[in-house]
């Protein structure tokens, strides 16, 4: 069985393409999780979360994730593994609450 848990594994097509040939994709589940309800009372984050790949002989080749800011397009974050992007998501989300 494969799993197809990346954007490219089911066909799409990358969102950017930066000057140095990295693949930016958009993570949709990361993406959602700056708004999702179960986090309570906390205001979302208004940010998209990347995936950034490299293509090494037809082959993607997933990197890291990168955390964006909607508005001033700041990076937020860098981390490849999804917990810690998640955790931190809620961190920023809870420091942005209002007392």
């Amino acid at each position: 069985m494969t799993l197809k848990l990346f954007p490219w594994d089911n066909g799409g097509k990358p969102d950017f393409i930066n000057d140095k040939g990295f693949e930016w994709y958009v993570n949709d589940s990361m993406t959602r999780w700056c708004s999702h309800p179960t986090a309570g009372d906390l205001p979302p984050l208004r940010a998209v979360c990347f995936y950034v790949a490299e293509r090494v002989d037809g082959k993607v080749n997933p990197i890291t994730m990168v955390l964006i800011d909607r508005d001033t397009n700041e990076v937020l974050y860098e981390n490849s593994r999804i917990e810690d992007m998640a955790v931190y998501i809620d961190m920023l989300r809870f420091v942005n609450k209002e007392p």
